[in-house]
């Protein structure tokens, strides 16, 4: 009888404290969710809609939070921790959903009134921006401290992984409104505000691949003075072309790997072969000098993809010669392909792409790019490399840099991931296209042990789809052969333990850049068939892993597998990994650059021990 009447009297006080925690924590937990998913997008990506209804589900879970229920479950010490996280964390997110409402708002102010308008940038929407933008930035800030502080050994496991992945989600977006504030700061000197600039626009076509993007097609020039952009000439590099070819300075990491082919001359058409864009705009800078007498301030680098993401909606551009207008989703295919079925001649062909590219940026220059839409489109194109900029200013170059969009190759710790080819032609010292044909995949596996040496592997896979009846400028002979030389970049201090093509091994050549170790094999693929570059490599041991990926600007961006096999007690972060047990994995579009970070998990107390109890029930007894 006294044990029913005790286990009575806890039942009293247990089924209420239940009751009031469903009552409390379900309509909570929803209304959290709904937020998270806006707060987790960049605030010019939202409209005011999105904002207002992420609003009230974040000013409903905080009404929840001050309730009666509420304040008797806050009592209890671990529930009550649990409660005030998430209340603190409710009010620093609805700070950041305030501060974004307003960056959306002086965006959508710019796009209605015109940012780029007739030829010329409106320097003073942009800014406009830098006080809500700043504020975003605070806010962000404050909510990922906010997090932090609140992390604490009391929370529950499903409190402490919601927690995680929304300071994941708050410190990238920091750091991206830290790298747009760094923007604006150089943006007047970068739009001639306080004195003329020129740069050199350079014209790829990566339908015949090289190391930052495609082979050179054609360079002109943008001259920008006080936000107005004017358009120069544009050249063929063909008649630019100097015979014999005459040599100009080059870094020197660029003239030891790629000097040999005549990179850094007069022939032009191999000046993109490093994948360190930087250096090539040096080197393109310098060649349109020799050549013209022309100095630039800066290199804007555009392939096909890239200039149709330029392109507002709408638009349309007349190819000359021929009764065809392009759309911008038309604009790459067109280049890519449909050119080289229409012209024959090559030097017809190549007058008319240069101008097509002319009339895209004449366009771009009186029409915009679209507003937030177009805004959106080229931020993509840029994370994919299909856009680059580079400027000879320190401090500009820094700023385009830390947001991405230079190109530069610079060393990273830890593990990195970089594939490249260069296409090699027919065998007859010709180029082919086939590049625009061929479907590239990744896959990057590392098996981490704490205290040894983490063993990877990378693997490229070219898959050859050339259709019957191309050209034979564009299959080359024999037909449809793919001839490619694939570089696989592991890090400088890594240790090779097995190179191989198709599954056998093969010879390589190694050569060292930009802290890392060049791993290159040569690769003919005939239509229809598809061939395989694996690297194997150790990296030395260490407390926590780190890696880099950076993409290939393609035709068609390659896809991407990331496996990693993670010690017991380790947590990922970054690139969106789904983690299971001591696996994560990624798989999607390698369209933009991929960082992600392994290391010893810092949870503590209840959620630790949940993690413990998880890992016990996978492993096997035996």
């Amino acid at each position: 009888m006294t044990k029913r009447r005790v286990l009575l009297g806890i039942a009293v006080i247990v089924v209420p404290l239940i009751a009031m925690g469903l009552v409390v924590g379900v309509p909570v937990a929803r209304d959290l969710q709904a937020a998270r998913s806006v707060l987790g997008r960049p605030p010019a990506d939202l409209t005011d809609d999105e904002i207002g209804a992420a609003r009230a589900r974040l000013e409903a879970a905080h009404t929840r939070l001050q309730s009666f229920p509420a304040r008797v479950l806050g009592v209890i010490p671990v529930v009550g921790a649990n409660l005030r996280a998430v209340e603190a964390v409710t009010e620093a997110a609805s700070r950041v959903l305030d501060a974004g409402s307003a960056v959306a708002r002086v965006v959508d102010e710019a796009d209605r009134a015109g940012l780029l308008d007739e030829g010329a940038v409106n320097l003073a929407l942009l800014q406009d921006l830098r006080g809500p933008l700043q504020r975003q930035h605070d806010a962000l800030s404050a909510l990922k401290a906010v997090v932090e502080e609140h992390r604490s050994g009391s929370l529950a496991p499903a409190l402490w992984s919601a927690l995680d992945e929304l300071l994941d989600r708050t410190s990238r977006l920091a750091e991206g409104t830290a790298h747009a504030l760094a923007l604006l700061d150089v943006s007047d000197g970068l739009l001639g505000e306080h004195r003329p600039r020129r740069y050199l626009v350079t014209l790829v076509n990566n339908a015949e691949l090289r190391g930052s993007g495609g082979i050179l097609a054609g360079v002109g020039t943008l001259e920008v003075t006080g936000g107005r952009l004017e358009l120069g000439r544009f050249y063929s590099v063909h008649d630019l072309a100097q015979r014999p070819p005459e040599e100009v300075p080059a870094p020197a990491e660029y003239e030891r790997r790629f000097g040999p082919y005549k990179a850094n001359t007069t022939l032009w058409l191999n000046t993109t072969f490093s994948p360190d864009f930087t250096d090539v705009a040096l080197v393109a800078s310098r060649l349109f000098k020799h050549v013209t007498g022309l100095r630039t301030d800066g290199v804007l680098q555009v392939d096909p993809v890239g200039l149709a993401a330029l392109l507002p909606p709408g638009s349309e551009i007349a190819v000359p010669g021929v009764d065809v207008r392009l759309a911008p989703p038309e604009l790459a295919r067109f280049v890519y392909s449909d050119a080289y079925e229409l012209f024959e001649d090559q030097a017809r062909r190549r007058d008319v792409l240069l101008e097509v590219g002319r009339r895209g940026f004449g366009t771009i220059l009186g029409t915009g790019i679209g507003g937030s839409e177009g805004l959106t489109k080229v931020g993509e194109a840029a994370a994919g490399g299909h856009l680059r900029f580079s400027s000879f200013d320190q401090d500009e170059q820094r700023a385009l840099t830390a947001s991405g969009v230079s190109g530069d190759l610079a060393p990273v710790e830890g593990d990195s991931l970089l594939v490249t080819a260069q296409n090699f032609g027919s065998g007859r010292d010709q180029g082919t296209k086939l590049d625009y044909w061929t479907r590239r995949s990744v896959r990057h596996s590392c098996r981490i042990e704490e205290g040894a040496p983490a063993t990877c592997r990378t693997e490229v896979s070219l898959a050859n789809e050339a259709p019957e009846g191309l050209t034979e400028y564009v299959a080359g002979v024999p037909y449809g052969l793919l001839r490619s030389y694939v570089e696989v970049y592991v890090p400088e201090e890594a240790r090779v333990t097995s190179v191989q093509r198709d599954g056998s091994p093969v010879e390589f050549r190694a050569e060292p850049q930009a802290g890392r170790e060049a791993i290159g094999v040569f690769v003919k693929v005939p239509a229809g068939e598809t061939s395989s570059v694996g690297v194997a490599y150790e990296l030395p041991k260490g407390d926590d892993y780190e890696l880099q990926a950076l993409p290939q600007p393609l035709a068609a961006d390659a896809t991407i597998e990331l496996s990693l096999t993670l010690p017991d007690g380790w947590a990922i972060e970054g690139t969106d990994l789904e983690q299971h047990g001591r696996t994560a994995r990624y798989e999607g579009p390698f369209d933009r650059r991929l960082e992600v970070r392994a290391g010893p998990s810092e949870r503590t107390g209840l959620a630790a021990l949940w993690e413990g109890v998880r890992q016990f029930w996978r492993d096997p007894l035996f």
